[in-house]
């Protein structure tokens, strides 16, 4: 076992990036496996590497221990208790693999230089092949999945979540390369990335990138506002279902505008305020949101759904509505402690790592289901890259864990 570590464990990082872009590009539940798996094996090569367990970042360790006892607490209280028991024994099998990654034993060893020249030229060379696929319309998925095809749906809807993990993770690997000096790749890597997310279906994609770039710029010149401006966001964040709920009630004819996708989240935020008010304290319970009822007195005036969402579309309403209170400040002190994590970089590192969590918190807000085992695991692997990045900024020197 010792022998097979030392002999994988240099490349054990570039296998996971490189797994997790090519297909994950393409479909983007490959990043789960791909994550979790990591986690789990990078953990049993260290440990057998060095005889001893790999040491956790410590405030991270404690949060994610707080959090699923919490789950494991609020699941007596839920409507579903089943269904949450379940929920928080599924998110341990998640988050628990991946806080691997926050070791530094872990990360010092599975680093290698290689990702940040590999890594964005696979992406790249993929992203040019995406581009025609998207241009063309899915034909290769067409052929390939023919029970995908819906008449009044893009075939090509099928890519949006890879494309949008591929947005995120490009951040620190073009930190990676920026403090590498391969401004070239850098600018070819860009170039080969803008028609995808301008050809992407996913509209999320779209305006989570173009946050994060326009973060990105802005802290360049104006790093004490912006991250002043973004620690402001998940306070207020916190009263969003209150807020769209006023929204929604008085710009009714605004809201009818919208594309059907994002009218039919203004719908399930609107009725998901009612159930947030209905158990505000300790919420119905983890894993259930999809179980409540759509009860709204602006039922009647609902154009997209017609039955019970199959998740909120946004971070804080489904920590709300699921955990009640302790969830919804349990979600805003993670925001922070992460923010806390990408304000704290070298002022070099700072704008690319306050892009991608900006960018990460506009998916959370319109996208994706917040439990969802893939989605957890691109972050996971975003912050690892900027571990590595840090590692490529002092030439293998510097530990994210200083940060």
């Amino acid at each position: 076992m010792s022998f097979v570590s030392k002999r994988v464990l240099p490349y054990w990082g570039l296998l996971i990036f490189g797994l997790a872009v090519i297909p994950g590009f393409f479909a983007g539940g490959a990043w789960a496996s791909v994550g979790i798996a990591g986690g789990v094996l990078a953990l049993i090569m260290v440990w057998g590497e060095d005889g001893k367990f790999p040491s956790m970042r410590r405030d991270i360790s404690i949060f994610m221990l707080a959090f699923l006892l919490t789950c494991g607490a609020l699941a007596f209280n839920s409507e579903y208790p089943s269904l949450s028991f379940h929920m928080t024994l599924q998110l341990a099998s998640i988050v628990l693999p991946l806080l691997v990654f926050s070791s530094p034993q872990v990360q010092q060893r599975i680093w290698n230089r290689k990702i940040f020249v590999v890594v964005p030229w696979m992406i790249s060379s993929v992203a040019l092949v995406l581009s025609v696929e998207l241009w063309m319309d899915g034909p290769v998925l067409a052929m390939l999945r023919p029970e995908l095809i819906k008449p009044d749906v893009s075939i090509t809807t099928k890519y949006n979540r890879g494309i949008s993990y591929i947005a995120m993770l490009s951040w620190p690997l073009l930190a990676g390369m920026y403090f590498g000096s391969r401004r070239r790749q850098m600018w070819v890597f860009v170039a080969s990335l803008i028609p995808v997310l301008v050809l992407t279906q996913s509209r999320a994609t779209m305006l989570a990138e173009g946050v994060a770039v326009g973060i990105f710029f802005s802290a360049i010149y104006f790093p004490r506002a912006v991250a002043f401006v973004l620690r402001l966001l998940p306070v207020a964040l916190m009263a969003w279902p209150f807020v769209f709920q006023g929204i929604f009630i008085n710009n009714i004819n605004w809201i009818n505008k919208l594309p059907n996708s994002w009218g039919a989240r203004a719908e399930i935020w609107d009725y998901m305020a009612y159930r947030i008010m209905e158990r505000p304290l300790l919420g119905w319970g983890p894993g259930v949101s999809y179980k409540l009822p759509i009860e709204s007195p602006n039922l009647l005036i609902y154009k997209y759904i017609a039955g019970p969402a199959s998740h909120p579309h946004n971070a804080f309403v489904q920590l709300w509505v699921e955990m009640g209170v302790p969830g919804l400040v349990l979600g805003a002190v993670f925001a922070l402690m992460v923010l806390r994590l990408a304000v704290n970089l070298p002022s070099r590192a700072a704008p690319f790592a306050m892009a991608a969590w900006g960018g990460c918190l506009v998916l959370s807000l319109c996208a994706y289901d917040l439990w969802t085992d893939s989605f957890l695991a691109m972050f996971a692997l975003v912050v690892l890259g900027f571990a590595f990045a840090l590692r490529e900024c002092e030439n293998g020197k510097l530990s994210f864990d200083k940060a």
